[in-house]
């Protein structure tokens, strides 16, 4: 457990004061922010979420003792499909536990998802991984859940190489929570070297996946050899970065925008749709995502790569990787056709000006209407 030097404190009530929270916790990562507020809310059975996620947060479910279960997504958002999630609490009493990802850095309709979970007396952990300072209806991304998770590591907004956080006003599930993150691990000293080998193998197992090769077992095999990779306490110099990162949040966000607002007018081709984002959700831009309507998205990424720009095609459906059989037919067309660009503050105008010059020219001419 790090030791909770001035710096630190400052930090966390710095974080409560931003998004109306009472209590912070510092834990490595996101993940293991996840995984400590399902230990202490002590309800084990089943966590919904969306099907097109990262498999982080399905694999902290299953270290805390949940089962992941999925709906599919919103075409529309690239989010929850608020009404596949509605339909799954309706059918699978075993759900205890909703996980609200806002996607790309989108907020999803929390609001209305933690509204239903109320009712029914389900608890709302909010996934504000990719985010944090995004806002819904003029209220910021982490305020809704009963529960919301933040991070601060590699290609975050705040990407200051570690550390996640833990944000709620339960009272009494404050010492749950400090009970739980003092029998962490320290971070494994050979964890760079762990992610590496786990990019290896995921990459692996994702082209053996495209190329139509059964690879399911292959998938479910990572979570339990990756555990010490996911779990593990604060390391105290990364919490100590985020206090000095918090004041230029404000600046990042206006310049992921901006890199968005570039995306957004200049990629103008029928193979791109794009994703709207209604006037009452402010993105945090984490990524810029759209979807590729031409026939061979790899192919079309092997080009652009080519000329030495980031691109990816996150996320892939996870649901399968799980022992779901739940129908998720959205969550599919997205994982076959998402792309995302990269809108980091490292990325000038210029540049994101010059890629978009690339990727039109690699998509080539839009067919004439009379063709």
């Amino acid at each position: 457990m790090p030791v909770m030097t001035k710096a630190i404190s400052q930090t966390a009530a710095a974080l409560c004061s931003q998004l109306g929270r009472g209590h912070c916790h510092f834990v490595g990562n996101a993940t293991t922010a996840i995984y400590v507020a399902l230990r202490a809310i002590g309800r084990p059975g089943r966590m919904l979420m969306p099907a097109s996620i990262c498999p982080n947060p399905a694999n902290a479910a299953v270290y805390a003792g949940y089962e992941p279960a999925f709906c599919d997504t919103d075409l529309k958002t690239l989010n929850f499909d608020t009404q596949a999630a509605f339909g799954a609490l309706a059918e699978d009493a075993e759900i205890t536990v909703i996980l609200a990802a806002h996607l790309y850095g989108t907020p999803c309709d929390i609001d209305v998802i933690a509204d239903e979970a109320k009712r029914r007396g389900i608890l709302v952990i909010e996934d504000a991984a990719q985010a944090f300072g995004a806002d819904l209806r003029g209220h910021p991304c982490g305020s809704f859940g009963d529960l919301s998770v933040l991070s601060f590591g590699a290609d975050k907004i705040l990407e200051l190489g570690g550390g996640g956080a833990l944000l709620h006003d339960r009272d009494d599930l404050a010492p749950r929570i400090e009970a739980e993150i003092a029998v962490l691990a320290e971070k494994p000293a050979d964890h760079a070297q762990m992610l590496a080998d786990y990019r290896s193998r995921y990459y692996s197992i994702q082209r053996l996946a495209r190329d139509g090769l059964e690879t399911t077992s292959l998938f479910a095999a990572l979570p339990s050899i990756f555990r010490r990779m996911y779990l593990y306490a604060a390391v105290p110099q990364e919490l100590e970065r985020i206090a000095g990162a918090l004041p230029r949040l404000p600046a990042d966000i206006e310049a992921r925008s901006t890199n968005a607002r570039l995306y957004r007018e200049l990629l103008r081709h029928p193979a791109i749709d794009h994703v709207p984002v209604p006037e009452e959700r402010r993105s945090a831009w984490w990524r810029y995502s759209f979807i590729y309507r031409g026939t061979d998205r790899e192919g079309f990424f092997d080009e652009v790569r080519a000329r030495s720009i980031d691109i990816s095609g996150w996320y892939p459906p996870i649901h399968r990787w799980y022992g779901s059989e739940a129908r998720c037919p959205n969550a599919d067309h997205v994982g076959r056709h998402v792309v995302n660009l990269w809108t980091t503050p490292r990325k000038t105008p210029a540049q994101v000006r010059a890629d978009c010059a690339a990727i039109l020219e690699i998509l080539g001419p839009a067919p004439s209407k009379s063709a």
